[in-house]
């Protein structure tokens, strides 16, 4: 590699005034570049297809006269106002055909790498991603390169790491970057410095193998014949967290049929490129196996698991042919499921695409099974200002919609609508009625055909995370969307016929079925293995992924809807929901630290993890003047507040298990903590009025908040970005402050007024 090197030039935006995010009623939403202002066919015609203004929001490219209010010069002078002009921002930005609002749910790095190598390996990259796509990856790419040390993350926010940068380096050659442009050679020296990208984790070793740039002998065993076993056998892969079995599902098949694309010179200059100063052919693949790069190793492997891997590689050097063929017929057969019960979006964008490698290698490129999946790709890219990445689901619609509607409820939508007074009010009644109707679209009114045969647990009544088409209902977001539903339906405005009460039913009756042993709730399914099972965790960079766990974010949130739900149907199973509340009651002390805080697991960290803990024992009428657990919870997030009011927390809170406090507060983590504050019936009303004030400073001219930090997290290392969380959140925040400071911090009365302002939702029988 003696080349002359030279700076690549990041390229140059493209016209972002051509970008279009497409929505339907169900809500997806995908973005489209129109290159010619005329078009016979209609839809790519500039002029008949304008931007509106979700679209000019996500680009950055807004401006005050695009909004359908007169900005303000000055900020809000009260907590009210503050919350008036948020929520005429948030209106203003909703997507006009759903309801819902969209978001970018990007963060990770190493999503980009999975979709281009699956598109690269069947010949489909430029069917699936135009020429501006690709490059608008390239500058997403280059923008996020580490500024010292040369590599890519594991997130947006990481060190560098093997995993990020071997794989995103990959990518920026199949997209066209040279190999001696200044840019990847700093990557390079990343790499040699930590021994090439034979060090990489097992997910980069399997996504390399594809490639052909590594051995399929480097990899540890990822067999299918597992698939097989008794499903009364705690190893049986269905009794898996579900993202991991549906990853490791469709990766069991390629490893069987060893897939990887033809040598060409591109393979061979690759080769050379990854593993500097050792030949490819002189690697020692055995030892390459269990060899990861310092940075990445996070949860390095067992002495369990190291011995499975030597029993697992002895088994299948004698392993019968036709075991191995009906083993991979099995797999073929889940995968194919999951394609078909999911329309091609698949639970999460990694099982997707080696799904779609799955799909191209049974039936071609040309088939009926990829197409669908080729169909899905525009749902997983977002174009944000800064390029085109690759999200963490097809979205994150439903979650964002339940927060954004119970937030404007709280800030007194109710009031608004139906003041005649008031010159918002049919904008005020039209956004909540467009986002009852989301709520009525992304409900799961039916189960997965033959749903225990693949693995999967009822549906009906159900919410995912994103939308129906997805289908895989979580615990949380049932909640979650089950109380914005309840709480529309209870406003006068809400028009009748949309929801039926029996949907509401079937919510709680998954809820019921969905708890766990020890009282708590996990995400998709109750708990099917056993923790020992961690012992087996390949993935390196991920940490407890192996089986579900119950967690006090989504205990609290289904206790939460239970209780508003038994408000609104006294008479519907009220003895199971009493005996589940008390379990749940039971779980959230359980899991308090002795430091009185709760680890959040799905957002950073502690903030969240202590408003759901302080929101889960008010459920109970656990409060800060009769509950030794709330005053500790309290006091531990009053510990950690900061100079300017507010709070903020490092990632590294998430990873490290420990508070790391950032000086400057964000909005996020401080409206967190304002209502867990709140809930808890705090005293100290002086460090509440400060966090407020601080939320009130941070909102922009426009009404809506800043990004800062990222604020997202899940499998304890991995960060992910959720942008509508600012408004939502310090929308709520504002909202529900205003309601508690009009009684002068009388929380007693400001309940009961609440609880008899809330009637029976205006659904049919």
């Amino acid at each position: 590699m003696s080349e002359e090197q030279f700076v690549y030039p990041v390229p140059e935006a493209s016209d972002l005034s051509r970008w279009r995010l497409k929505t339907d009623l169900v809500g997806r939403h995908t973005w489209h570049y129109l290159a010619t202002d005329d078009d016979p066919e209609g839809e790519s015609n500039v002029k008949d297809w304008p931007q509106d203004n979700a679209t000019k929001f996500h680009l950055n490219i807004l401006k005050p006269a695009d909004l359908p209010f007169d900005v303000p010069t000055e900020k809000a002078t009260t907590p009210e106002e503050s919350a008036r002009r948020g929520m005429e921002f948030v209106r203003a930005v909703q997507c006009p055909t759903s309801g819902h609002w969209a978001g970018d749910y990007g963060g990770p790095m190493f999503l980009i790498p999975g979709l281009v190598i699956s598109l690269y390996v069947a010949g489909t990259l430029e069917q699936a991603m135009p020429r501006v796509y690709r490059q608008e990856m390239i500058r997403y790419l280059l923008n996020l390169q580490h500024p010292e040390q040369g590599g890519w993350g594991l997130h947006i926010e990481d060190k560098s790491t093997m995993f990020g940068t071997a794989l995103n380096y990959v990518v920026l050659r199949i997209l066209g970057v040279p190999r001696n442009c200044v840019q990847l050679a700093r990557a390079r020296e990343f790499m040699a410095k930590h021994d090439g990208a034979y060090t990489v984790p097992a997910w980069g070793k399997f996504w390399l193998a594809l490639m052909n740039v590594y051995s399929w002998e480097g990899l540890n065993p990822v067999q299918p014949e597992l698939w097989l076993l008794p499903y009364a056998l705690p190893i049986h892969p269905g009794r898996y967290w579900c993202h991991t079995r549906m990853v490791y599902l469709p990766m069991s098949y390629c490893y069987a049929h060893r897939i990887t694309v033809p040598i060409n010179q591109f393979i061979r200059s690759l080769r050379e490129e990854l593993y500097p100063g050792t030949p490819f052919a002189k690697v020692d693949w055995m030892a390459a196996r269990n060899a990861v790069a310092a940075p990445d190793n996070y949860s390095p492997h067992t002495q369990v698991l190291d011995s499975a891997y030597v029993v697992l590689g002895g088994v299948e050097a004698c392993m019968p042919p036709f075991l191995r063929a009906r083993a991979v017929e099995e797999v073929a057969m889940l995968v194919r499921a999951e394609d078909d019960n999911t329309r091609g979006i698949g639970i999460g964008p990694v099982s997707k695409v080696i799904n779609m490698v799955v799909a191209w290698h049974r039936e071609g490129a040309d088939s009926e099974w990829y197409q669908m999946h080729m169909d899905r790709v525009p749902d997983y890219l977002w174009m944000g200002a800064d390029g085109l990445r690759m999200t963490g689901t097809n979205g994150s619609q439903l979650w964002d919609a339940a927060f954004y509607v119970q937030a404007m409820i709280s800030c007194g939508a109710e009031a608004m609508a139906l003041d005649p007074t008031n010159r918002e009010a049919e904008s005020v009644r039209a956004s909540m009625n467009a986002a009852l109707r989301f709520l009525d679209q992304t409900i799961v009114r039916r189960d997965v055909p033959n749903h225990a045969r693949v693995y999967r647990e009822p549906s009906v009544g159900g919410y995912p995370f994103s939308t129906n088409h997805c289908g895989w209902t979580v615990a949380d977001c049932t909640a979650e969307g089950l109380r914005a539903a309840m709480s529309l339906q209870s406003q006068r405005f809400a028009p009748r016929g949309i929801f039926r009460h029996r949907d509401h039913q079937a919510s709680m009756d998954l809820l019921l079925a969905q708890q766990n042993p020890d009282g708590g709730f996990s995400s998709y399914e109750p708990r099917r293995g056993p923790t020992i099972l961690e012992a087996i965790n390949p993935a390196e960079v991920f940490s407890d992924i192996m089986v579900e766990y119950s967690y006090v974010e989504l205990t609290s949130a289904c206790s939460q809807a239970m209780v508003e739900f038994r408000h609104h149907y006294p008479e519907y199973r009220p003895q199971d929901i009493g005996k589940a509340l008390e379990r749940c009651y039971q779980f959230i002390l359980s899991s308090q630290k002795p430091d009185g805080s709760w680890y959040g697991s799905w957002g950073v960290c502690f903030t969240y993890g202590g408003w759901f803990g302080l929101e889960g024992l008010a459920t109970f009428q656990q409060f800060y003047s009769n509950s030794e657990a709330s005053r500790r919870g309290c006091d531990f997030l009053l510990a950690h507040q900061n100079a300017d009011g507010g709070w903020a927390e490092s990632y590294l809170s998430s990873s490290e298990k420990v508070y790391h406090g950032l000086e400057r507060s964000t909005a996020v983590h401080t409206a967190w903590v304002v209502m867990g504050l709140l809930a808890a019936r705090c005293p100290n009303t002086d460090a509440i009025k400060r966090a407020v004030k601080l939320i009130m400073e941070r909102q922009l001219p426009e009404g809506n908040w800043p990004q800062e930090s990222i604020v997202g997290n899940f499998n304890k290392n991995c960060m992910i970005s959720y942008p509508n969380y600012t408004d939502a959140f310090s929308l709520w925040a504002l909202g529900r402050f205003n309601r508690i400071s009009k009684h002068d911090f009388d929380y007693e009365a400001e309940f009961q007024n609440r609880i008899r302002s809330n009637t029976a939702p205006a659904g049919d029988p």
